[in-house]
This record gives structure tokens, sequence and C-alpha cells, in this order.
């Protein structure tokens, strides 16, 4: 089934593959597995993983998607106008809010981990 997309003079089809295997082995090389658990980037994905449990009540993530689409709004009519203070500033709001949202989720998992390590739960 595979040699049918190689048959006859069809580049476009040898053109995305060969992209997508390039692509992926330099993944690969440029990001790495996380060493530990005590880099920022790894506790931002714990303290997600620990805000997605039910009992977190306030949806930050909501709060995030409305920041996000307001900068978004703002640097697409920065460029769509050609102006430039309109597109740095919603381009910095977005890199500004993402990053205020994984540092607010590296605090929940750091809180989590000091309650777990004062009150240890007995193994079952």
């Amino acid at each position: 089934m595979f040699s049918l997309f190689f048959r006859g003079n069809n580049n476009y089809v040898r053109i995305k593959i060969t992209s997508q295997i390039y692509y992926y082995s330099k993944y690969l090389f440029l990001f790495p597995r996380p060493k530990g658990p005590l880099r920022w980037i790894s506790r931002a994905v714990l303290g997600e993983k620990i805000y997605c449990a039910p009992k977190i009540k306030f949806d930050l993530s909501r709060l995030l998607l409305v920041l996000v689409s307001i900068s978004f709004l703002l640097a697409l009519s920065g460029a769509w106008f050609n102006n430039i203070y309109l597109a740095v500033s919603g381009t910095g709001g977005i890199i500004g809010f993402k990053l205020w949202y994984l540092n607010n989720m590296v605090k929940l998992y750091d809180e989590e981990n000091i309650k777990v390590s004062e009150n240890p739960v007995a193994p079952c």
C-alpha cells in the first residue's frame, strides 16, 4: 500500500515524507528528554497535571485563553495595519501571559510537593 505513493511522478508526497523525517530527526536532538523533575518547564508540566485534578475550582486555563486571545487580536491588528507597536505589544502579551501561566503551574507543583513532604502518606 505504501508503494502507491511512490508510483509515477508524485514529487509532492516524496517531499512531504522527506521533510517529516527531517523534522522529527532534528526535533529529537533539539528537544531531548528532561534530565529530571527539577527543571522549570518539567515542574510546569507536572503542576498542570496537578491542576487538571477536579479539586481545583478556579479555571486558570480559560483566563489564559481569554488573555492570549486579546493579545493575539492586538498582534493581528498590528500586522494588518502595519503598526509595529500593536504587533510587538500583542506578541509580548502572548508570550508574557503564557509564561505567567507556566509560572503559576510551577508554584502549584512546588506547593503540592511541600504539602506531600510535610505529611507523608503511608503506603497501602
